[in-house]
């Protein structure tokens, strides 16, 4: 993997010192020619020399073009620089930078969004922040929800899939991708276009109610001042009117023309909301259409973009009314265009037209846009860890089996995997502290969400049916509604008897970590067999951690016994060592004295380190 990245880094490298070079030369050669312009006009205008004019007017010219060029060049420099940085940060994933990412999606979390915090969905060092790619607001979104538990399984998964695992293998066109978004959310963030805000939506909403079409004398004016203005500035010239006539029909067209600003600026509200970004929008959805898709979601989003009056073609056309609308941006040409062409009622009328032919291109540019930074965030996961497409079997196997899988967050060289095969109605996992039992549970309900999304999981193997996904694993108190912990973990438990009581057709996975450590251990153990064995009387699997040794003992409500895993640690002189492996059967030892001691906290003389059970 590194050496993909190293490899599209190298080429990108080169590119941008042939571009640093090309930019200084030009630069150079706009100050000669400049400078030649001004020598030659200099001795023209001295010497009377009509060829030197010529000459100072081709330089000058010259100037304008490389002026032009050197646009362009610095366009394509920060379109690499920024090429460099997004391959840069898929170097980044594949150690720990990426915990550095500035987007994180804690903004995205819910109060609610309990498995969000649980499993590392969201927030600092979070599969959202390893994985995304995602730079616009609707990608953000749609990525963030893809990643939870979803209550049913999705339609088009297998599409989805298929879609994913088509972008994983197009790594130049995902830098591509987030290199275009990246230069338009940062204009936008700069220029605040791209986006409208409610405001100025809802006047445009109010506008566009009151005005059932573009107004009649408007129309009328649009073709009446241009052609008066003609004729006048014609009789003007032959000597037939004074000049006079013409400056007083100026001065009404501007009236005429500038009165209704209001109107036609609602007219053009739907061009300002790309604004300066128009130009990297047009290439997005360019570098969308001239890319082969073979999977039917891709290729679908790909037609709807390059088909003949499609989104691309809109956007062209909605970019040529923006520039001549642009042109108002210089006063003095705003009211020259405006007095002798009534310029503003044209472009507003071209902006009518427009908006009422395409008046869902924003909506739609948007939604494809979100759509392939949510699907390529998903690609990403192949492409800086090692994957497999995983089998999603019936549910009513009631069965999770896994080879070699592990946890997505952690570093690929020094990760463990674990194989499981969890089929029991309850499933006990005992170990000491620290040595792998809520990092196993969090890394199959991580790898749940990702197949349910249609993505890649990261094992060797990895099948499993559907299941409504429920986590009680971190657990916060709320003083301000006087919740307790432990109240909350009650509430979070309860949560899931309610839906398995209902009977839900979608079987429940529950996983829960540590069970009611929040109390009292004789509470905790009669309250944890009772909790296990409600969940366990309906369609349900439960996963549990704990370090209460009673609870392997007991049945679940069918009065099958449980099954029992457990991770184990061992000792290296004074050192407490762990190979987060799982082992068939109950936990043997326990570590809390040795940590105790380890920290200078414990002195009594049972404080042995192969404490056993």
């Amino acid at each position: 993997m590194n050496k993909l990245f190293q490899e599209e880094k190298s080429k990108t490298i080169e590119r941008i010192h042939q571009l640093e070079s090309k930019f200084v030369r030009i630069s150079w050669g706009r100050v000669a020619v400049f400078l030649a312009g001004i020598i030659l006009l200099s001795f023209g205008l001295s010497r009377n020399n009509p060829i030197l004019l010529l000459g100072a007017a081709a330089s000058f010219i010259c100037f304008l073009v490389l002026v032009s060029i050197h646009g362009h060049v610095s366009l394509d420099l920060q379109d690499e620089k920024t090429r460099e940085h997004v391959i840069d940060s898929y170097i980044q994933r594949l150690g720990t930078e990426w915990k550095e990412f500035e987007d994180d999606g804690s903004d995205l979390m819910g109060k609610d969004d309990h498995a969000a915090f649980d499993l590392d969905i969201a927030g600092p060092a979070s599969m959202y922040q390893l994985l995304h790619i995602c730079h616009t607001e609707e990608g953000r979104k749609k990525f963030y929800a893809s990643l939870l538990p979803p209550e049913e399984l999705p339609s088009d998964v297998e599409e989805r899939r298929s879609a994913i695992r088509e972008l994983s293998g197009k790594f130049s066109f995902l830098c591509a991708l987030e290199s275009v978004t990246t230069r338009i959310t940062t204009k936008m963030k700069k220029k605040k276009s791209f986006f409208v805000d409610a405001e100025a939506e809802k006047k445009k909403q109010e506008k566009k109610e009151e005005m059932k079409g573009f107004p009649a004398w408007m129309q009328l004016f649009r073709f009446l001042i241009p052609a008066v203005m003609t004729i006048l500035v014609i009789f003007t010239i032959m000597g037939v009117l004074g000049a006079g006539y013409l400056v007083l029909a100026f001065l009404i067209s501007l009236v005429i023309t500038l009165t209704p600003g209001d109107s036609i600026l609602s007219m053009m509200l739907p061009v300002f909301r790309f604004g300066q970004s128009a130009k990297d929008l047009i290439g997005l959805l360019e570098l969308i259409a001239e890319e082969n898709f073979e999977s039917g979601i891709l290729a679908e989003m790909k037609e709807k973009i390059s088909r003949k009056g499609g989104i691309l073609s809109a956007a062209a056309e909605m970019r040529r009314i923006g520039q001549a609308q642009s042109l108002s941006y210089n006063t003095i040409v705003h009211l020259l265009l405006n007095g002798f062409l009534a310029w503003d009622f044209h472009v507003g009328y071209a902006a009518y037209v427009w908006n009422e032919k395409n008046g869902e291109l924003y909506r739609e540019c948007m939604e494809v846009i979100a759509s392939f930074e949510e699907l390529g965030s998903f690609a990403v996961l192949p492409i800086v860890r090692n994957t497999a497409e995983p089998q999603l079997t019936s549910s009513d196997s009631k069965m999770i089996k896994a080879e070699g899988v592990y946890h997505p967050l952690l570093a690929q060289d020094t990760v463990v995997a674990n194989d499981v095969a969890f089929a029991s109605q309850v499933t006990m996992i005992t170990g000491s502290n620290m040595s792998g039992k809520t990092t196993l549970m969090r890394t199959l309900a991580l790898n749940l969400c990702l197949m349910y999304a249609g993505a890649d999981v990261c094992a060797e193997r990895f099948s499993a049916g559907f299941y409504r996904v429920f986590t009680s694993m971190r657990i916060r108190d709320d003083v301000t509604s006087g919740i307790s912990t432990f109240y909350a973990e009650i509430l979070r438990i309860k949560e899931m008897a309610d839906y398995v009581q209902k009977g839900g057709s979608v079987p429940a996975l529950c996983m829960i970590d540590e069970i009611f450590k929040g109390t009292n251990s004789a509470d905790r153990i009669a309250g944890a067999e009772e909790a296990i064995r409600t969940l366990s009387t309906g369609n349900c699997m439960v996963v549990v951690t704990t370090h209460d040794f009673e609870l392997c003992e007991m049945k679940s409500a069918d009065g099958k016994p449980v099954e029992n895993y457990h991770f184990e640690e061992y000792y290296e002189g004074d050192n407490i060592r762990f190979d987060y492996t799982i082992r068939d059967g109950r936990c043997t030892t326990r570590n809390a004295r040795a940590l105790l001691t380890m920290a200078g906290l414990f002195h009594g003389e049972t404080a042995d380190y192969a404490d056993t059970v």
